[in-house]
């Protein structure tokens, strides 16, 4: 989906982070990762809204840091956000596709799950609201 895009891409990353426990949770976080790099050089736009949660921390500041030098790349940070509050993350490619996720915990075991939208009118309702808390974080 990210290594498609052409226009914007919208992505959050809220609330705690868990440290992947697998080699093959760590090779999607990379894959995503990689992906989001690529995009950005590409000069696709990138807005990449993230919460203060202490976990997620050392990762914008991976991630702003190597993508600074971009001007179509902005990061921005959001206060409101409380490292207990259950969240949905998204990711939105050109004003089409949607993947909403989210953790959730068995005791100690992270279950993620995942949803992928292919529609214009729920993608245009969830860029507007990101958009609003765009509009609420501080610049990084």
């Amino acid at each position: 989906m990210i290594s498609d895009s052409n226009c914007q891409i919208l992505d959050t990353t809220w609330g705690i982070s868990p440290a992947p426990k697998s080699d093959s949770e760590y090779i999607a976080r990379q894959l995503y990762r990689d992906e989001a790099d690529q995009a950005i050089k590409r000069g696709v736009g990138y807005k990449d809204l993230f919460s203060t949660a202490k976990r997620q921390i050392d990762e914008l500041n991976k991630v702003v840091k190597r993508n600074k030098k971009y001007k179509n790349y902005e990061g921005k940070c959001l206060d409101l956000i409380k490292e207990d509050l259950p969240v949905i993350d998204l990711l939105i490619t050109d004003d089409e596709e949607i993947i909403l996720s989210n953790i959730s915990y068995t005791g100690t075991i992270s279950i993620p799950k995942f949803l992928y939208i292919k529609s214009k009118q729920i993608v245009d309702f969830y860029s507007a609201y990101f958009n609003e808390c765009w509009n609420k974080a501080k610049v990084l």
